[in-house]
C-alpha cells in the first residue's frame, strides 16, 4: 500500500506524482471535497513517465479518506496490486475528545486478494467475476496475510478501511464483545454507537474503539468476517 498521509483541516495537501507505470495512471481523493480538476477522475490521467502536482485545500471535518487509481479500465487493477492509501485528517474539534492516538490509534486497510504460487499478487479477472465482483483467496490486513498485534490492556482505536474491489466485510470481535463505532465516512458521529458488529462495502470506512482493558494478559482477540 501507499504512504497514510496525515493533514490538518484548513492546511494545503500538496503531492507531486510521478508515473513510472507503463500505463496512464491518476490519484483520485476519495471523500475529499477538493476542487474537480484535482480529483483525479477518469478523465484526467496522467501518461506513462508523466507527472503532476495534486494542491488543494483541506476543507472538511476530522476523518479517514483514502486516495487510489482512477484509470478508466484499470482501477481494479491498479488497487488490487497496491496503488491505494489512507488520507487522515485531524482537527481542533477531534482534538478535544481525547481519543486514544500513537500506538493506540491503528489503521487497517482490509483487502482481498488472489495469490499465484504463494506470493504473487493476480488480477485476471474471468467474465464471471466482471459480473458478479472480483474476489480474493487471501484476505489481507495492511498487505499481510493473517497478522498479529500485540495490544495493552487500554482503549484502542481501529480505523477501518474495506479495501476490496467487490467483497463485502460484516466485521466483528471474535469474543464477541460489543465496541463502539465513532465515525464513518464522512467523519465522526454526532453520538457513539454501541455494536456487536459492523458492515463494510467496498470504499466504506468505519471509525471504532474497542476497551481491551477487561481482559487478561495473553487473551487472543480475533477480528472475523
Amino acid at each position: 500500500l501507499g504512504p497514510t498521509i496525515r493533514i490538518k483541516s484548513g492546511k494545503t495537501a500538496s503531492v507531486i506524482f510521478s508515473n513510472r507505470l507503463s500505463e496512464a495512471s491518476n490519484i483520485h481523493w476519495h471523500g475529499l471535497m477538493i476542487p474537480a480538476n484535482m480529483d483525479g477522475h477518469p478523465g484526467a490521467v496522467i501518461p506513462a513517465n508523466g507527472n503532476f502536482k495534486y494542491e488543494f485545500p483541506v476543507q472538511q471535518r476530522a476523518g479517514m479518506y483514502w486516495y487510489h487509481p482512477h484509470a478508466p479500465g484499470r482501477t481494479a487493477n491498479q488497487v488490487t496490486l497496491g496503488l491505494a492509501g489512507l488520507f487522515i485528517v485531524n482537527d481542533d474539534a477531534e482534538s478535544r475528545l481525547n481519543l486514544p492516538s500513537g500506538k493506540n490509534e491503528i489503521p487497517l486497510v482490509i483487502q482481498d486478494k488472489r495469490i499465484k504460487n504463494g506470493k504473487d499478487i493476480t488480477y485476471a479477472p474471468a467474465p464471471m467475476d466482471i459480473m458478479s465482483g472480483y474476489f480474493g483467496d487471501h484476505v489481507l490486513i495492511n498487505g499481510v496475510h493473517a497478522p498479529v498485534h500485540k495490544v495493552s490492556s487500554l482503549w484502542y482505536r481501529l480505523r477501518v478501511l474495506n479495501g476490496s474491489t467487490a467483497r463485502v466485510y460484516n466485521l466483528a470481535l471474535s469474543n464477541r464483545a460489543s465496541f463502539f463505532i465513532i465515525g464513518s465516512d464522512g467523519g465522526l458521529l454526532k453520538n457513539p454507537e454501541s455494536v456487536h458488529s459492523v458492515l463494510l462495502a467496498p470504499g466504506e470506512r468505519a471509525d471504532i474503539l474497542v476497551d481491551f482493558k477487561k481482559l487478561n494478559v495473553g487473551t487472543e482477540i480475533y477480528l472475523e468476517s
